[in-house]
C-alpha cells in the first residue's frame, strides 16, 4: 500500500509540523488544553549568581582544608534523604 502524496514530486519537501513555539510558549498551550498549570519560568540570573558563589566557595575551602572532597576521590557519590 502506497501511503505517499500521489501528486507530490519525490524531490519536494513536505513541512508536517504546524507553526514554531517557544518552549515557554508550548507550555502556555498545553496549558490551556489541559488545564494543568505550566511550569513557571524564572530566569538564570540567581543560579549564574548561585554558581559563581558556589564555584569562589570551593576553591576556598579546599584550600584551607588542602583535600578534596571524598565522595569525589572515591567516586561514590552520596545521596541524602532527607
Amino acid at each position: 500500500m502506497d501511503l505517499h502524496r500521489p501528486t507530490g514530486d519525490p524531490v519536494e519537501e513536505y513541512i508536517v509540523a504546524g507553526e514554531p513555539y517557544t518552549l515557554v510558549e508550548a507550555f502556555d498551550l498545553a496549558e490551556s488544553i489541559t488545564g494543568i498549570d505550566a511550569p513557571r519560568a524564572v530566569p538564570a540570573w540567581p543560579f549564574r549568581g548561585m554558581a559563581a558563589v558556589s564555584g569562589v566557595l570551593d576553591r576556598f575551602l579546599t584550600a584551607v582544608t588542602a583535600r578534596k572532597p571524598t565522595a569525589l576521590s572515591r567516586g561514590r557519590k552520596r545521596v541524602s534523604l532527607m
